[in-house]
């Protein structure tokens, strides 16, 4: 709830405030809109660079040199983090981020990801594909 509510919040107030508590040894804690930033800062930093060294090997892999022109679609409930997109951008230079909620069932399968990401390029970018002829197949869930 409060990733959802408060994000990664870099608006300035004019005075600190408590956005939650929590019960510890010493009784309750109130802790600021501050702490919270740099809490969910730390945890994106770290998030940041696995998804960087994620996205250079897969690049690697497929000579892509220019990747950081591509686009980048985030799938998935925790791209809705609020400043995600901006943080990522800001630290990589990335300019074209989408993100992607999938509304569909069985399309949240971790292992669905990369055919649910090739779908939405393939949607997104109708006819880039090198495959000059493009074949349509019907697909129902009785086979």
């Amino acid at each position: 709830k409060i990733k959802i509510l408060y994000g990664l919040d870099k608006r300035t107030v004019k005075f600190p405030y408590s956005v939650i508590s929590s019960e510890g040894e010493e009784g309750i804690n109130k802790h600021s809109i501050d702490e919270l930033n740099e809490l969910i800062e730390a945890e994106l930093i770290d998030f940041n660079k696995m998804l960087v060294a994620a996205i250079e090997q897969l690049a690697q892999a497929y000579n892509a040199a220019d990747y950081q022109s591509l686009p980048l679609i985030l799938i998935g409930g925790g791209a809705r983090l609020k400043g995600l997109i901006p943080f990522i951008s800001e630290k990589n230079g990335m300019n074209n981020i989408s993100l992607f909620i999938p509304k569909t069932l069985g399309a949240r399968d971790p292992s669905l990801v990369a055919c649910l990401g090739a779908l939405i390029m393939d949607n997104k970018y109708p006819n880039t594909s090198l495959q000059e002829n493009k074949v349509s197949i019907n697909v129902s869930r009785e086979e």
